[in-house]
Protein backbone atom coordinates (compact mmCIF):
# COMPACT_ATOMS: atom_id res chain seq x y z
CA UNK A 1 0.00 0.00 0.00
CA UNK A 2 2.60 2.05 0.88
CA UNK A 3 4.62 1.23 -2.31
CA UNK A 4 1.21 2.30 -4.71
CA UNK A 5 1.16 5.62 -2.58
CA UNK A 6 4.77 6.83 -3.23
CA UNK A 7 4.32 5.97 -6.78
CA UNK A 8 1.17 8.04 -7.24
CA UNK A 9 3.71 10.44 -5.53
CA UNK A 10 6.15 10.37 -7.72
CA UNK A 11 4.16 10.36 -10.84
CA UNK A 12 2.34 13.56 -10.11
CA UNK A 13 5.33 15.04 -9.55
CA UNK A 14 6.67 13.95 -12.89
CA UNK A 15 3.72 15.39 -14.32
CA UNK A 16 3.58 18.88 -12.54
CA UNK A 17 7.49 19.33 -13.81
CA UNK A 18 6.66 18.24 -17.53
CA UNK A 19 3.72 20.93 -17.41
CA UNK A 20 5.65 24.01 -15.97
CA UNK A 21 9.64 22.21 -17.40
CA UNK A 22 8.13 22.52 -21.25
CA UNK A 23 7.73 19.06 -22.95
CA UNK A 24 11.05 18.78 -24.87
CA UNK A 25 13.24 17.65 -21.54
CA UNK A 26 10.51 14.96 -21.41
CA UNK A 27 10.02 13.58 -24.77
CA UNK A 28 10.13 10.13 -25.78
CA UNK A 29 12.12 7.83 -27.81
CA UNK A 30 13.21 10.02 -30.67
CA UNK A 31 14.11 6.76 -32.70
CA UNK A 32 12.32 4.76 -34.86
CA UNK A 33 12.46 0.99 -34.87
CA UNK A 34 15.39 0.93 -32.75
CA UNK A 35 14.45 -2.75 -31.48
CA UNK A 36 14.20 -4.23 -35.51
CA UNK A 37 11.20 -5.80 -34.42
CA UNK A 38 9.39 -4.15 -37.38
CA UNK A 39 11.44 -5.99 -39.79
CA UNK A 40 10.53 -8.60 -43.01
CA UNK A 41 13.42 -11.19 -44.22
CA UNK A 42 13.40 -11.51 -47.88
CA UNK A 43 12.54 -14.84 -49.25
CA UNK A 44 13.82 -16.31 -45.67
CA UNK A 45 17.01 -14.50 -46.40
CA UNK A 46 18.32 -12.39 -43.10
CA UNK A 47 20.94 -10.85 -44.81
CA UNK A 48 20.32 -7.50 -45.44
CA UNK A 49 20.25 -5.70 -48.62
CA UNK A 50 23.20 -3.53 -49.79
CA UNK A 51 22.55 -1.28 -53.44
CA UNK A 52 24.91 0.24 -55.88
CA UNK A 53 24.98 4.33 -56.00
CA UNK A 54 22.58 4.10 -58.47
CA UNK A 55 19.65 2.29 -56.56
CA UNK A 56 20.35 -1.18 -57.72
CA UNK A 57 20.06 -3.51 -55.10
CA UNK A 58 23.42 -5.77 -54.98
CA UNK A 59 21.80 -7.94 -52.39
CA UNK A 60 18.43 -8.51 -52.01
CA UNK A 61 17.34 -9.56 -48.63
CA UNK A 62 15.81 -8.44 -44.99
CA UNK A 63 14.30 -5.03 -45.19
CA UNK A 64 14.79 -3.06 -41.55
CA UNK A 65 11.88 -0.10 -41.58
CA UNK A 66 13.76 3.09 -41.03
CA UNK A 67 17.00 2.37 -41.22
CA UNK A 68 19.32 2.58 -43.63
CA UNK A 69 22.73 0.57 -44.10
CA UNK A 70 26.00 2.03 -46.28
CA UNK A 71 26.77 1.76 -49.75
CA UNK A 72 29.03 -1.28 -49.36
CA UNK A 73 29.38 -3.84 -52.17
CA UNK A 74 31.45 -6.14 -49.44
CA UNK A 75 28.73 -5.57 -46.71
CA UNK A 76 27.87 -8.25 -44.66
CA UNK A 77 25.30 -7.66 -42.41
CA UNK A 78 22.11 -9.60 -40.96
CA UNK A 79 18.47 -9.30 -39.10
CA UNK A 80 18.43 -12.16 -36.74
CA UNK A 81 15.05 -13.29 -35.35
CA UNK A 82 15.61 -15.09 -31.77
CA UNK A 83 18.78 -16.08 -30.57
CA UNK A 84 19.53 -18.43 -33.50
CA UNK A 85 22.54 -16.51 -34.92
CA UNK A 86 22.92 -19.26 -37.77
CA UNK A 87 19.33 -19.04 -39.37
CA UNK A 88 20.09 -19.74 -43.20
CA UNK A 89 22.69 -17.04 -43.61
CA UNK A 90 25.07 -18.69 -45.32
CA UNK A 91 27.58 -16.62 -43.84
CA UNK A 92 27.78 -15.57 -40.49
CA UNK A 93 27.11 -18.74 -38.80
CA UNK A 94 28.64 -18.12 -34.93
CA UNK A 95 30.08 -20.90 -32.65
CA UNK A 96 29.02 -19.25 -29.50
CA UNK A 97 26.15 -17.21 -28.89
CA UNK A 98 26.00 -13.94 -26.57
CA UNK A 99 24.62 -14.55 -23.33
CA UNK A 100 22.43 -12.26 -21.68
CA UNK A 101 19.24 -10.10 -22.61
CA UNK A 102 18.91 -8.50 -25.52
CA UNK A 103 15.76 -6.50 -26.66
CA UNK A 104 12.93 -7.84 -27.98
CA UNK A 105 13.12 -10.64 -30.54
CA UNK A 106 15.23 -9.07 -33.59
CA UNK A 107 18.55 -7.93 -33.69
CA UNK A 108 21.47 -7.20 -36.09
CA UNK A 109 24.79 -8.77 -36.41
CA UNK A 110 27.45 -7.35 -38.58
CA UNK A 111 30.93 -8.80 -40.16
CA UNK A 112 32.97 -6.10 -38.34
CA UNK A 113 36.24 -6.89 -40.11
CA UNK A 114 37.42 -3.88 -42.05
CA UNK A 115 36.65 -4.97 -45.19
CA UNK A 116 33.28 -6.50 -44.68
CA UNK A 117 31.64 -3.67 -41.95
CA UNK A 118 29.23 -1.42 -43.05
CA UNK A 119 27.13 1.69 -41.48
CA UNK A 120 23.88 1.48 -40.26
CA UNK A 121 21.91 4.88 -40.00
CA UNK A 122 18.49 6.40 -39.18
CA UNK A 123 17.68 10.31 -39.57
CA UNK A 124 16.56 11.26 -36.16
CA UNK A 125 14.05 13.79 -36.58
CA UNK A 126 12.65 16.80 -33.74
CA UNK A 127 16.17 17.59 -32.32
CA UNK A 128 16.77 20.70 -30.46
CA UNK A 129 20.02 22.86 -31.17
CA UNK A 130 22.26 22.87 -28.22
CA UNK A 131 20.13 19.86 -26.20
CA UNK A 132 21.60 16.69 -25.35
CA UNK A 133 20.50 13.28 -25.96
CA UNK A 134 21.13 10.18 -24.71
CA UNK A 135 21.78 7.57 -26.94
CA UNK A 136 21.84 3.96 -25.62
CA UNK A 137 21.75 0.52 -27.07
CA UNK A 138 22.50 -3.16 -26.45
CA UNK A 139 26.12 -4.51 -27.88
CA UNK A 140 27.70 -8.27 -27.99
CA UNK A 141 30.31 -10.21 -29.81
CA UNK A 142 31.06 -13.02 -31.52
CA UNK A 143 32.85 -14.88 -34.13
CA UNK A 144 32.21 -17.22 -36.73
CA UNK A 145 32.01 -20.68 -36.45
CA UNK A 146 35.23 -23.48 -37.36
CA UNK A 147 37.29 -19.90 -36.50
CA UNK A 148 39.91 -19.08 -34.11
CA UNK A 149 41.91 -16.32 -33.06
CA UNK A 150 40.97 -13.77 -30.32
CA UNK A 151 39.29 -10.57 -31.32
CA UNK A 152 37.90 -7.05 -30.20
CA UNK A 153 35.21 -5.23 -31.65
CA UNK A 154 33.48 -1.50 -30.68
CA UNK A 155 30.87 0.07 -32.53
CA UNK A 156 31.48 3.97 -33.35
CA UNK A 157 28.15 5.40 -32.74
CA UNK A 158 27.77 9.33 -34.60
CA UNK A 159 25.74 12.23 -34.86
CA UNK A 160 25.53 14.61 -38.08
CA UNK A 161 23.45 16.88 -39.74
CA UNK A 162 25.10 14.13 -43.23
CA UNK A 163 25.97 10.41 -42.78
CA UNK A 164 29.32 12.18 -43.61
CA UNK A 165 29.43 13.98 -40.56
CA UNK A 166 28.30 11.42 -38.02
CA UNK A 167 30.74 9.12 -39.22
CA UNK A 168 33.51 12.00 -38.26
CA UNK A 169 31.40 12.90 -35.19
CA UNK A 170 31.15 9.42 -33.47
CA UNK A 171 32.10 8.14 -29.69
CA UNK A 172 33.31 4.94 -29.48
CA UNK A 173 31.44 2.11 -27.40
CA UNK A 174 33.04 -0.16 -24.61
CA UNK A 175 35.61 -2.40 -25.75
CA UNK A 176 34.08 -5.94 -26.47
CA UNK A 177 37.45 -8.56 -26.04
CA UNK A 178 36.14 -11.55 -27.60
CA UNK A 179 38.06 -14.97 -26.59
CA UNK A 180 38.72 -17.09 -29.31
CA UNK A 181 36.07 -19.22 -30.81
CA UNK A 182 33.99 -17.47 -28.06
CA UNK A 183 31.57 -14.79 -27.43
CA UNK A 184 31.34 -11.47 -25.18
CA UNK A 185 27.17 -10.89 -23.05
CA UNK A 186 24.53 -8.62 -24.29
CA UNK A 187 25.56 -4.67 -22.11
CA UNK A 188 23.67 -1.52 -22.22
CA UNK A 189 25.95 1.00 -23.43
CA UNK A 190 25.36 5.07 -22.79
CA UNK A 191 26.22 8.02 -24.70
CA UNK A 192 25.51 11.49 -24.74
CA UNK A 193 25.46 13.57 -27.66
CA UNK A 194 24.37 17.54 -28.15
CA UNK A 195 22.47 18.39 -31.27
CA UNK A 196 24.16 21.02 -34.12
CA UNK A 197 21.13 21.97 -35.11
CA UNK A 198 17.56 22.32 -34.77
CA UNK A 199 15.58 20.06 -36.85
CA UNK A 200 17.14 16.36 -38.26
CA UNK A 201 20.39 14.53 -38.06
CA UNK A 202 21.86 11.22 -38.88
CA UNK A 203 22.69 8.49 -35.83
CA UNK A 204 24.96 6.32 -37.18
CA UNK A 205 26.28 2.66 -36.04
CA UNK A 206 29.72 1.03 -37.57
CA UNK A 207 30.82 -2.14 -36.13
CA UNK A 208 34.48 -2.04 -35.77
CA UNK A 209 36.20 -5.42 -35.50
CA UNK A 210 40.46 -6.01 -35.27
CA UNK A 211 42.48 -8.92 -34.42
CA UNK A 212 44.44 -9.37 -31.04
CA UNK A 213 47.27 -11.55 -32.29
CA UNK A 214 50.07 -9.70 -33.15
CA UNK A 215 50.13 -9.51 -37.13
CA UNK A 216 46.42 -11.16 -37.57
CA UNK A 217 44.34 -11.09 -40.40
CA UNK A 218 41.34 -9.73 -39.14
CA UNK A 219 39.15 -10.87 -42.49
CA UNK A 220 40.70 -14.70 -41.65
CA UNK A 221 38.91 -14.13 -37.72
CA UNK A 222 36.12 -13.20 -38.35
CA UNK A 223 34.95 -10.66 -35.27
CA UNK A 224 31.10 -10.21 -35.43
CA UNK A 225 29.52 -7.04 -33.67
CA UNK A 226 25.65 -7.62 -32.54
CA UNK A 227 23.18 -4.30 -32.17
CA UNK A 228 19.73 -3.97 -30.84
CA UNK A 229 17.41 -1.69 -28.64
CA UNK A 230 18.47 1.27 -29.68
CA UNK A 231 16.86 4.59 -27.86
CA UNK A 232 17.63 8.48 -27.74
CA UNK A 233 15.63 10.66 -25.60
CA UNK A 234 16.74 14.14 -24.59
CA UNK A 235 18.93 14.47 -21.05
CA UNK A 236 16.57 16.96 -18.66
CA UNK A 237 17.70 20.01 -18.05
CA UNK A 238 19.33 20.85 -14.00
CA UNK A 239 16.13 22.97 -13.83
CA UNK A 240 14.24 20.23 -15.08
CA UNK A 241 15.43 17.78 -12.32
CA UNK A 242 15.58 20.60 -9.91
CA UNK A 243 12.07 21.34 -10.21
CA UNK A 244 11.19 17.46 -10.47
CA UNK A 245 12.19 17.32 -7.01
CA UNK A 246 10.76 20.10 -5.27
CA UNK A 247 7.86 18.73 -7.29
CA UNK A 248 8.31 15.35 -5.01
CA UNK A 249 9.12 17.19 -1.85
CA UNK A 250 5.83 19.47 -2.61
CA UNK A 251 3.46 16.60 -3.23
CA UNK A 252 4.98 14.74 -0.38
CA UNK A 253 4.37 17.66 2.05
CA UNK A 254 0.57 18.29 0.98
CA UNK A 255 0.12 14.07 1.53
CA UNK A 256 1.39 14.36 5.35
CA UNK A 257 -0.48 17.64 6.22
CA UNK A 258 -3.81 16.02 4.94
CA UNK A 259 -2.91 12.69 7.06
CA UNK A 260 -2.58 14.67 9.44
CA UNK A 261 -5.62 16.56 9.59
CA UNK A 262 -7.61 13.07 9.17
CA UNK A 263 -5.61 12.19 12.54
CA UNK A 264 -6.53 14.70 14.20
CA UNK A 265 -10.67 14.56 12.91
Amino acid sequence: MRRAKFASIVIAALALAGLVGGSAALAGNLVVNGSFENSTPANGKSELETFNPNGTVLTPGAVIPNWTLDINASAKAFLVTGNNDSQSTGYLQVGVSPSGNFDGINYVMVDSGPKYSTVLYQTVDGLVKGQSYDISFYQASSQQINTHGATTDVWQVGLGDTLALSKSNFQTSSLMNNPSAGSTPWTLQHMVFTADITGSEVLSFYAVGLSVAAGGNPNSQPPIAYLDGVTMNPVPEPSTVALTALGVIWVGAVHVRRRLKAAKA
